[in-house]
């Protein structure tokens, strides 16, 4: 579950926190790579807030860690898709407009040229 406060992980019935490897806690998006064992969250420093950043997991959600991306965003990351073909495409999207692209499952991201006002939702298809 993404929260205000981080990610929280059902296991065996109980609601935990997890090892989030990360400066901010502010989490917005979830997505389940197509390989199915990987998983990314979109988040930032607050709604909207002024810095953002994508988060991956290797291990079903019990730790997380930063994934690089090429440029900061200027807004919490609100919206994180993945390519459900198994492809290793995903897409990430700044609250404030800015668009990434990831070739490899989510771990680098690239900053796309195309800004927008505002970006609520990404899908990859």
């Amino acid at each position: 579950a993404a929260t205000p406060r981080g990610i929280a992980r059902l296991e065996g019935g109980r609601w935990g926190p997890t090892d989030l490897d990360a400066p901010w806690r502010y989490c917005r998006a979830l997505a389940v790579v197509a390989s199915g064992r990987a998983l990314l969250c979109g988040l930032g420093d607050g709604p909207p807030g002024p810095r953002g950043g994508v988060v991956r997991s290797e291990d079903d959600g019990r730790s997380w860690r930063s994934a690089r991306l090429s440029a900061m965003p200027g807004s919490s990351i609100w919206s994180v898709a993945t390519a459900a073909d198994g492809a290793e495409v995903a897409l990430a999207a700044a609250f404030r407009g800015e668009l990434f692209r990831s070739e490899d499952q989510g771990r680098t991201w690239q900053r796309l040229p195309r800004t927008f006002t505002e970006v609520r939702a990404v899908l990859v298809a």
